[in-house]
């Protein structure tokens, strides 16, 4: 509510669950499921009106008929590896997935979106080539008619350090919370909002 107050765009949860809640607390804001949903998940996650995270072409498919099956278009954020060597679909796989991708019925692309393994260390070449590169790949997939409406890459410590990470949007987490990154080249005016204590 806070979030929504102060302007947010989009809310991001990590699983399924997660988005459920914020739904049955009555938000209406976009959210977006930043983890991969497993396919046993997408029937209630378009039922909650859930972004789905894509990043293979089996998850996609199976998106899209549950689109097709519900008559609901389906908005969804395709994210992109460039070094977080987790998920996502492969930088240079990329271009020939998109095409695929918006061949599909029923799949809306709300964003393209990258991930930062280290945008909190003190050498940050590494996260500043994944920004180079992240770029270079939007402006091939714009010039073959593949431009997503939105793209982000930067977490807390990413819009901190990172300012050519601000694309259209950023994901701040530990921010928001009122916490600093580690190695933060901008200080902030920042005052926790939450603690945990145990005993």
């Amino acid at each position: 509510e806070a979030a929504a107050a102060e302007g947010v765009a989009c809310l991001g949860v990590a699983t399924l669950h997660e988005g459920i809640q914020l739904r049955q607390a009555g938000c209406r804001l976009p959210i977006v499921a930043l983890s991969p949903l497993l396919p046993s998940e997408i029937r209630e996650a378009v039922a909650h009106g859930l972004d789905p995270t894509v990043g293979d072409l089996a998850f996609a498919r199976e998106l899209s008929a549950e689109a097709v099956r519900t008559g609901r278009a389906v908005r969804c954020h395709v994210e992109v590896d460039t070094g977080m060597g987790r998920t996502g679909v492969g930088e240079h796989e990329a271009e020939d997935f998109l095409g695929t991708f918006a061949a599909l019925p029923g799949l809306r692309l709300a964003s393209l979106f990258t991930h930062f393994p280290d945008a909190d260390a003190e050498d940050l070449s590494f996260a500043e080539d994944q920004v180079r590169r992240f770029r270079e790949l939007a402006v091939r997939l714009a010039s073959r008619g593949l431009e997503a409406p939105r793209l982000h890459a930067a977490n807390s410590a990413g819009t901190v350090n990172l300012p050519g990470a601000r694309f259209d949007w950023v994901r701040v987490g530990l921010l928001a919370y009122g916490h600093q990154p580690p190695h933060a080249r901008a200080k902030l005016d920042l005052a926790p909002v939450m603690s945990f204590k145990s005993r």
